[in-house]
């Protein structure tokens, strides 16, 4: 038994399983709704500055500015503009240690000690066990309290001592406590791997991250040091709330952070895009450039404790698994994630701290949602139920053609509900001169 469904006055009403025909229409739609929510967050929330993107299918689809990255000078956020990363910088450093271990010079479970013999935890037993592997994944025992001891800290090399100081929480592998220093004795031994000398465990992780990430995957202004960022004319200052108003917040970055590989990196929307698509091709940036071995690149995501892995960390939403990191220093907070399973991820990064928890939480939910109801739409069966309008697609046709489209006639869409449809579209398309 065939079905009547008439084609009157620009609009349409055809089974959704015809979608992927157009599937640029229905992208812009949800970009559109992606758009529209972060703008009434930012005036919800008050939230001076927002940057996102997406990726989807090995390409870049949504790369936006939002608000003013200089709220005095009324100068706008652009996809270019540099904002402060955070701890996400910590999935950087486990890819520069997997770069290492592609290179044959370095293993994720090999005790640290025997790449630099001085290195120690308070419990010698522990000291003779730890590898690259509970460094990075944060169970190497080292307390995030030993982290007060900073103040008096003046040199990269320095972390190596509070570390051995610090009364550990237990057996490494044990226990997971999340730790700044962790991650950071991780970033300068790859650097005293790579020939460094302790007096230089700075610059050595600097040209170790330019070298092994950030030139290859192409992020060309992405920066650590503090006074590189300050002179790019496109970065972003930051913000707080105080008493309803909002204040630019006082920095506390600076060069020759002893805690650099574990949160101190500045990258821009753009870049950070480039960044997802190498983590969702496995290792391969977009301008074919193999950064990191597809084996290494996804070690890094297995995770252990409290589902975190080596700089990454992994959360289910709607039953999808999404790998990804949070980033908040100097009152920027921003969150990056990526599925495997809906090929696409996604960047958020905003410059108030304080204002932008809301959005930074339910914002990567909602990317998600927006995804599964896409996929949902552009792979539905016909079952005689649902419809759509599709004036929407006329309209783009007509203003892409030029032309005025008015049709009035019928396609016979078939039990199955796909031969009448295609003879539909194309019915449209040669009308509208395509």
């Amino acid at each position: 038994m065939s079905k009547k469904y008439s084609l009157l006055n620009y609009s349409l009403f055809l089974t959704i399983s015809f979608l992927h025909l157009f599937p640029s229409l229905v992208q812009g739609n949800m970009l559109n709704k992606l758009s529209e929510y972060v703008e009434e967050k930012m005036q919800s929330d008050k939230i001076p500055g927002v940057a996102v993107a997406i990726v989807e299918d090995s390409k870049i689809v949504f790369v936006k500015g939002f608000g003013y990255r200089d709220l005095e000078n009324k100068l706008p956020v652009t996809p270019e503009t540099l904002f402060h990363i955070g701890s996400n910088t910590k999935s950087m450093t486990a890819l520069i240690v997997a770069s290492l271990i592609d290179e044959g010079k370095a293993d994720w479970d090999t005790p640290i000690i025997q790449y630099y013999s001085d290195f120690a935890l308070e419990d010698s037993k522990a000291t003779e066990l730890v590898t690259f592997r509970h460094l990075l994944s944060m169970r190497a025992g080292i307390p995030e309290s030993a982290e007060d001891d900073l103040l008096e800290v003046t040199m990269a090399k320095d972390i190596f001592g509070i570390i051995e100081n610090a009364e550990i929480l237990g057996n490494p592998g044990d226990i997971f406590e999340y730790s700044n220093l962790s991650s950071a004795a991780a970033g300068y031994i790859a650097a005293i791997l790579s020939g460094t000398s302790l007096d230089a465990l700075y610059e050595g992780y600097i040209q170790l991250i330019k070298q092994k990430v950030l030139n290859p995957i192409g992020m060309k202004t992405a920066c650590v040091r503090a006074s590189e960022a300050e002179k790019n004319p496109n970065y972003g200052k930051s913000y707080e709330l105080v008493q309803g108003k909002l204040e630019e917040a006082e920095t506390e970055d600076i060069d020759e952070d002893p805690l650099a590989p574990s949160g101190s990196l500045k990258a821009s929307a753009s870049e950070m895009a480039l960044y997802l698509t190498t983590l969702i091709n496995q290792g391969m940036a977009p301008n074919g450039n193999s950064v990191i071995s597809t084996e290494n690149v996804t070690e890094t995501w297995k995770t252990y404790l409290e589902d975190y892995g080596m700089g990454f960390e992994k959360q289910h939403y709607n039953n999808i698994e999404i790998i990804g990191h949070e980033g908040s220093f100097d009152n920027y907070l921003s969150v990056f994630g990526f599925s495997t399973e809906l090929n696409m991820g996604y960047f958020i990064i905003t410059n108030c701290e304080n204002t932008s928890n809301d959005l930074i939480t339910e914002g990567p939910k909602y990317i998600v949602d927006l995804y599964i109801s896409d996929r949902e739409v552009s792979k539905g069966d016909v079952d005689g139920s649902e419809t759509i309008d599709l004036k929407d697609i006329i309209l783009v046709l007509q203003v892409s053609s030029g032309k005025k489209i008015s049709l009035n006639m019928n396609a016979d869409v078939n039990q199955d509900g796909r031969i009448g449809i295609i003879e539909a579209i194309f019915g449209i398309k040669e009308i509208a001169g395509f």
